[in-house]
């Protein structure tokens, strides 16, 4: 059995942002409905493949009652982030960690 890549490099994180971005400039300019829907699958295995960045942020707040809405809100803020993203200012994962980071503390604070 392979063992699982769990902690990526920069580099795979910095790709995956330039991929997203790509793909969401395609969607717009997409002939056919076959087309947006295969983009858009690409697009929730991006997502996915950044989760960890998220859970890494959310993981001292496991015992908050509203984890899953923390969750959440750190979705929110990776895309944000993706909106925002400029690929010569800095790296992604230093870009979206800002972003996840407060985002998640303003609404456990909340909490």
């Amino acid at each position: 059995m392979a063992s699982k890549k769990i902690f990526q490099d920069q580099d795979y994180f910095d790709k995956l942002a330039l991929d997203y971005l790509e793909t969401n400039d395609k969607i717009r300019f997409a002939n056919s409905e076959a087309e947006k829907i295969k983009l858009e699958a690409s697009l929730k295995e991006i997502l996915i493949s950044l989760k960890s960045l998220i859970y890494m942020r959310c993981s001292r707040y496991k015992k908050f009652s509203n984890f899953d809405d923390l969750v959440q809100d750190g979705y929110e803020a990776l895309l944000m982030a993706f909106k925002t993203y400029r690929p010569g200012k800095s790296a992604f994962t230093w870009w979206s960690n800002k972003y996840i980071a407060t985002k998640i503390a303003r609404s456990a604070s909340k909490h």
